[in-house]
């Protein structure tokens, strides 16, 4: 049966390329594409980061840089794409940890309705946004499908990588074996979510205050000056160095500060001769 399910669930040219062979000592990149949620299979990303290397190296050939940058940008160019991707992916993510407790939220009130668990599903996935509305949806669309639902959500929990959809995944396997009341357990669950963001946010306002509290810009310089001679008057001013630093401080919008400190080794020079 699982196999069945798997061969409904998975497309038909489901075999292994070689961008995914190359890859695979460094992780699975078909998995890092989905997380992404980028429309690119690892076999056309592989063509596009090797394009990108050859375009690299022919601009430098035609625009007259130095050949030994052509290998810098080759590689530049080249981890563009992954970079790209490695956005999204961080992006989908933070938006899925936002929208997790309002969906657990949602899931909790379908079951008190006496609604069952694969209805509140496809509740999250008709009234919510994406992305979690994507990765429900696509769950629920499974269990049609005859997948059992310990396996739809340990391939949700695959594709998101997240520690609270896994302790969601968890409550449901042992409340379908042991049984219990799932909506209390998801409402505990989306509480503790929210109290995490919120010490989370607490904890950003501190570091940002400490920031704030930083020079907005600090600097040091070194003045150098040559010697000059006067042979008409055989007079000669040797040549000096000076070292100073400044500190500016933006106090508000209106008023800002600034604090110089000038021949920082008290010394003495001359500048002039009369």
């Amino acid at each position: 049966e699982s196999e069945s399910s798997s061969l409904l669930a998975g497309p038909l040219d489901e075999t292994v390329s070689f961008a995914e062979t190359l890859f695979s000592r460094f992780g699975n990149l078909k998995t890092f594409l989905e997380q992404g949620h980028v429309n690119l299979t690892p076999t056309q990303l592989l063509l596009i980061t090797l394009a990108l290397g050859g375009m690299g190296i022919v601009a430098c050939i035609v625009t007259g840089i130095p050949i030994w940058l052509a290998p810098l940008a080759a590689i530049v160019l080249c981890l563009t794409p992954f970079l790209f991707v490695i956005f999204k992916r961080k992006r989908r993510m933070r938006a899925f940890a936002r929208q997790l407790p309002d969906a657990l939220e949602l899931v909790s009130r379908a079951l008190r309705a006496g609604h069952s668990l694969a209805a509140g599903f496809n509740l999250v996935g008709d009234e919510m946004g994406s992305p979690i509305c994507t990765e429900f949806a696509r769950c629920y669309e499974e269990q049609n499908l005859g997948i059992p639902l310990d396996e739809s959500l340990e391939a949700m929990t695959q594709r998101v990588p997240n520690l609270d959809l896994r302790f969601f995944a968890t409550a449901v396997v042992l409340q379908r074996q042991t049984g219990g009341d799932l909506a209390e357990i998801l409402d505990k669950i989306g509480t503790l979510i929210r109290e995490r963001f919120k010490i989370w946010g607490q904890i950003q306002a501190l570091t940002t205050a400490q920031v704030r509290a930083l020079p907005d810009a600090a600097a040091a310089y070194v003045t150098t000056v040559g010697s000059a001679d006067f042979g008409r008057y055989s007079i000669r001013i040797p040549a000096y160095t000076t070292y100073g630093a400044f500190i500016i401080y933006k106090v508000n919008d209106h008023l800002t500060a600034r604090l110089n400190a000038v021949n920082m080794t008290d010394q003495t020079y001359y500048v002039a001769a009369y």
